[in-house]
């Protein structure tokens, strides 16, 4: 119980501090959020950041709209032992096939970019690659949840070892056509992160 109210603590404190502790756990707010719409080249600064793919184009998967968020983490101290997790609410979630599960894919951009950049820029930095260049993390809707979660844990200790922002990109993968409204920092809602220590075992537990 303690550790759920830690976490309810955390996450009401989100809502109004851009960098917030409480009780184990810090708590990051997205800094920068936006949406690229690839279908009419355009920069949707709004209270939703959406990722959506159609596979309807010529028998291929086309991306219609990809979501950056920015987080400023030069207040953040990560250790070895720490977690960090990614949390992003959808506002919706729309398919065209209600049992296909809706994917989305995360990786590490460069953070040279803001709400305000030309579309030419946020391109440029979609394509240019942070520290980690591994492979894109997933997280879907597969139980109905409106919570996606992402483990970050080794980009944030990457990144801040050299920078005081890191980015990321969201895209939806997958062969189905979804969309994927998630809450934009403007609602208050909006994407964080939350620094934690891993729990220690209180006792040993023999088999």
């Amino acid at each position: 119980m303690r550790k759920n109210a830690i976490f309810a603590l955390a996450v009401l404190a989100a809502l109004v501090m851009p960098v917030s502790i409480a009780g184990d756990i810090t708590v990051v707010q997205a800094v920068e959020d936006i949406t690229m719409d690839m279908e009419n080249m355009d920069i949707l600064d709004t209270s939703t950041l959406t990722c959506e793919v159609d596979s309807s184009y010529y028998g291929e998967d086309e991306t219609l709209s990809v979501a950056m968020v920015q987080f400023d983490i030069s207040d953040v101290r990560v250790g070895d032992n720490d977690v960090c997790v990614l949390l992003l609410k959808a506002a919706s979630v729309e398919k065209r096939v209600s049992s296909e599960i809706a994917q989305i894919g995360l990786s590490v951009m460069s953070s040279d970019w803001t709400e305000n950049s030309s579309l030419l820029d946020l391109a440029n930095a979609m394509t240019a690659s942070g520290p980690d260049t591994s492979s894109a993390l997933q997280a879907s809707d597969l139980d109905t949840d409106s919570i996606f979660a992402f483990d970050v844990s080794n980009r944030v200790k990457e990144v801040s070892a050299a920078d005081d922002l890191i980015s990321f990109n969201l895209i939806a993968t997958g062969n189905t056509d979804y969309r994927v409204d998630f809450k934009s920092r403007e609602t208050g809602e909006g994407p964080c992160l939350l620094v934690m220590p891993y729990p220690l075992p209180t006792a040993s537990i023999e088999g």
